[in-house]
């Protein structure tokens, strides 16, 4: 939680507010924007009829990077494509492209595998289908030579030392 609100900041608000762009008044009260809208609600405090038409885009305008549908875009390193107009309207490429040269999705439960490891690679050519059994058994570092199984064991018991030791020192390793 932030500093607490003076009596003094909450006048100026609900004075500035209405009529006022809040990104300025939060610099003027040394807030962040998303605080000087928190505050505005709890107040009560809306912007001005006056305000409000005069904001950036008009109802109806179409925003200048609005996506179109085809259109994709990376999260999280997954390829994701848009399906359909509308808002979140986007799914992931992968699922998209097996569907269309298998008929459906993978079936519940099963994991779509890019072969090559490559999350942008969505040819049909490089993913594959596999149950969670199937993944498990042949990604699983039980199936790793026992010197190496050793090593990602020690390693774990490193990096848990170390996260206990700078918790105990009030900070924490990543």
């Amino acid at each position: 939680m932030g500093k607490p609100w003076t009596d003094e900041e909450k006048d100026l608000l609900a004075r500035l507010f209405p009529a006022g762009g809040t990104v300025e008044i939060a610099k003027q009260l040394k807030r962040s924007v998303a605080a000087t809208h928190q505050m505005a609600h709890v107040l009560g405090i809306k912007k001005s009829a006056d305000f409000e038409g005069n904001v950036r885009f008009k109802k109806g305008s179409i925003p200048p990077r609005k996506r179109k549908v085809g259109d994709t875009r990376l999260h999280g390193g997954y390829v994701m494509v848009k399906t359909e107009e509308g808002c979140r309207k986007f799914k992931l490429l992968h699922y998209e492209v097996w569907k269309q040269h298998h008929g459906s999705y993978p079936p519940q439960g099963s994991l779509l595998k890019f072969k090559d490891g490559n999350k942008e690679n969505c040819n049909i050519a490089n993913l594959e289908c596999l149950t969670r059994v199937e993944y498990i058994t042949r990604y699983s570092c039980n199936n790793l030579p026992a010197p190496l199984l050793e090593v990602v064991r020690l390693r774990g018991l490193i990096v848990k030392t170390i996260n206990r030791r700078l918790r105990k020192n009030g900070a924490q390793h990543n």
